[in-house]
This record gives C-alpha cells, structure tokens and sequence, in this order.
C-alpha cells in the first residue's frame, strides 16, 4: 500500500499506474493499493486491471466483450 498526498498547486492525487484510489476523494490523504485482477472482487471499473483489459461486471474483474483471460500472457488478454 502506498500513502500518497496532494499536490496543493495542482489539487489533484495520483497513485502509481499499477493502483487506484482507494478512499474519500475529498480527504487531503489517501491510499492507492494494487490495481485487481481477474476474478476479484470489485465494486468500480477503477480497481480493476486496465492493462488486461478488465472491467468490473457483477462485482468481479472480468474481460471485456470478445476477450478471453490467458494466465499464460503478461502483456494483455487474448482476442476471440
């Protein structure tokens, strides 16, 4: 988990590319823990990993339409 801060001249937070926000957007602080993968539990598309091209549908990380998941592949999920 990292704890991040804002940055007052700009008034936005940003957590690394591999996490979300997870907190109260108006409080100062936050957390940014990991983005989730396929199969957990989510409840917004925000936590779910972007980078294998997942999205949260009934509350778990699923592909997207016309992807299928392959543990087998780093880089990103398998077409058709």
């Amino acid at each position: 988990m990292t704890i991040i801060s804002s940055f007052i001249h700009l008034g936005i937070c940003q957590c690394p590319p591999d996490q979300f926000y997870d907190g109260n957007p108006s409080s100062r602080n936050g957390l940014c823990v990991p983005l989730r993968g396929f199969n957990q539990s989510c409840t917004t598309i925000v936590e779910c990993d972007y980078r294998l091209d997942l999205q949260c549908l009934n509350n778990r990380c699923t592909c997207s339409a016309g992807s299928n998941f392959d543990p087998t592949i780093i880089n990103g999920p398998v077409l058709g």
